[in-house]
């Protein structure tokens, strides 16, 4: 009698698990359990720097910006955002670290030329975006010089708080909450259109200072495939994630997953409160790798069956289809695929460290 008790109750732990577990709405592969690998950490001179915008105070970590961490041709590019003559290029197979900390240009001065060319020429171009400031920077090489130049993308005065490059004159950007989930910046005629609706509706309030913070929460991240011409958005905050692709002149939609029912949200003093009674979910990052669509997901469980946090790195195809399931152990950022190497970058922030680290999750295949 016991026997049987014992395998009842077991079975009702997996049943409740597999009823909250974040594809519970797919066929589920195998689940596969990864353990990271520290790679190195992100020693900038300056890691978080404060400075005072619209009358507040802001602390930022130079590593929250995306791109800050750029992968090609088997080197992690470390950038810091608030001083892009402080770069550190780490070789995966060597596993050396150089330094370049030329102080030219400091803080986004556009005037001299990065040295070191010799050690950066075979990588470039190389690009990312520095929401506090709205601008898309560029590092390319002209006479034999790495040169920094930059793109506004302040668009009727609203901050953009991601964007990646799709076409010469074309940026994908986050949405503006109320206007859509997707913007698609065109700096050439100086338009913004917008795509999709976030996963959740709520009273949009009247005050600018107030819908600061809605952008600021109701945020997400974003991956683009030059291969598939497609963008894909994961909600920071909900269980929601959706496929767009560029046509040349719009973004047309492919297809969306709503992991978990999102909850009931409302706003109170500026800033969204969701039922906390139910399971919640929401995305660290996404990233696009040869044909596969990798999330970092994770829930946040009501039940005293399982854990009450669960985290996890899904694997769709370009269709949507879910590929993989891989369990971690904690979230990371800025993810990065090395399909040759199959492996997952990216960067976890412990509590009370000063200083985050880039880790790696070796998946092998598939």
């Amino acid at each position: 009698m016991k026997y049987k008790f014992s395998v009842l109750a077991v079975w009702l732990i997996a049943f409740n698990y597999a009823c909250q577990h974040p594809v519970q709405n797919e066929i589920v592969p195998v689940s596969r359990y990864l353990i990271a690998d520290t790679v190195c950490g992100l020693f900038f001179q300056d890691p978080v720097i404060e400075v005072i915008r619209n009358g507040q105070l802001y602390k930022i970590d130079p590593t929250q910006s995306q791109g800050a961490v750029i992968l090609k041709n088997g080197h992690l590019f470390i950038v810091n955002p608030l001083n892009a003559g402080e770069m550190f290029i780490y070789n995966i197979q060597t596993k050396q670290m150089d330094e370049i900390q030329t102080r030219h240009p400091a803080y986004f001065s556009t005037d001299d030329a990065i040295k070191y060319a010799d050690v950066l020429s075979q990588h470039l171009p190389l690009s990312f975006y520095h929401f506090y400031i709205d601008r898309y920077f560029h590092f390319t090489l002209e006479d034999n010089k790495v040169k920094l130049t930059r793109q506004n993308l302040r668009n009727t005065r609203r901050r953009i708080n991601k964007a990646i490059q799709i076409s010469e004159n074309k940026y994908v950007t986050l949405g503006f909450f109320h206007a859509g989930l997707l913007g698609l910046c065109d700096k050439e005629l100086n338009e913004m259109t917008f795509y999709g609706h976030y996963p959740i509706r709520v009273k949009i309030p009247s005050k600018s200072s107030e819908m600061e913070k809605i952008v600021v929460n109701f945020q997400g991240n974003i991956a683009w495939s030059d291969q598939h011409s497609k963008v894909v958005y994961g909600s920071t905050n909900y269980a929601y994630l959706s496929c767009y692709q560029f046509t040349g002149e719009k973004l047309k939609f492919q297809w969306e997953k709503h992991i978990i029912p999102p909850p009931a949200t409302r706003i109170v003093d500026g800033f969204p409160v969701s039922d906390n009674t139910v399971a919640q979910g929401g995305f660290s990052d996404v990233a696009i790798a040869g044909d596969y669509v990798f999330a970092c997901y994770t829930q946040r469980n009501v039940s005293d069956l399982i854990s009450e946090f669960t985290h996890s790195i899904l694997v769709y195809d370009m269709t949507g289809n879910l590929m993989a399931t891989f369990q971690i152990d904690y979230p990371i950022s800025n993810m990065m695929i090395d399909e040759e190497e199959g492996s997952v970058y990216g960067i976890l922030r412990g509590e009370g460290e000063r200083f985050p680290l880039i880790v790696r999750f070796q998946f092998n295949q598939i």
